[in-house]
């Protein structure tokens, strides 16, 4: 069994459903999708950033198995699944119906390790503005969110 980590997040409404049901929503059609859900972690409530950006967020992680899969593949699954949930992605950090991000896939390390410190060592000031043009692993911020740790 291979393993990702992902983090889940919601902070509008879709279709008349609220956010944690968009997630759990999310978990379903992962799973359908042939990702196995190993496990997840109870939802949490975490305000936006930056702050004033928008509601507050419903978010969560979960254990993966994405055995046979590549880093690739296993985020086109997930960007279907957000696109399949009213996901629109106008703005960084805006408000957003669904946010699924690819946080590590085992000990992978893309593209880089050199390029991977340098997503991490990006200043706070920056990070708002500027995102890399391709998937970097682990997520560059994943030690910044609580409700990750």
């Amino acid at each position: 069994m291979s393993g990702g980590l992902i983090a889940l997040g919601a902070n509008l409404q879709h279709r008349g459903s609220g956010p944690q049901d968009v997630l759990l929503s999310a978990l379903s059609q992962i799973h359908s999708a042939g990702l196995g859900i190993i496990a997840h972690s109870s939802f949490y409530r975490t305000p936006a950033w930056p702050a004033g950006s928008g509601p507050d967020f419903v978010n969560a992680c979960a254990h993966l198995d994405v055995a046979g899969r590549t880093a690739a593949e296993v985020l086109s699954v997930l960007h279907g699944v957000e696109g399949d949930l009213g996901r629109e992605r106008r703005q960084r950090w805006a408000a957003r119906t669904c946010d699924l991000d690819l946080l590590a896939i085992g000990q992978q390390v893309v593209p880089d390790r050199p390029t991977v410190a340098r997503w991490m060592a990006l200043p706070a000031e920056r990070q708002q503005g500027t995102a890399p043009d391709g998937l970097v692993l682990p997520h560059p911020r994943l030690h910044e969110r609580a409700f990750v740790l």
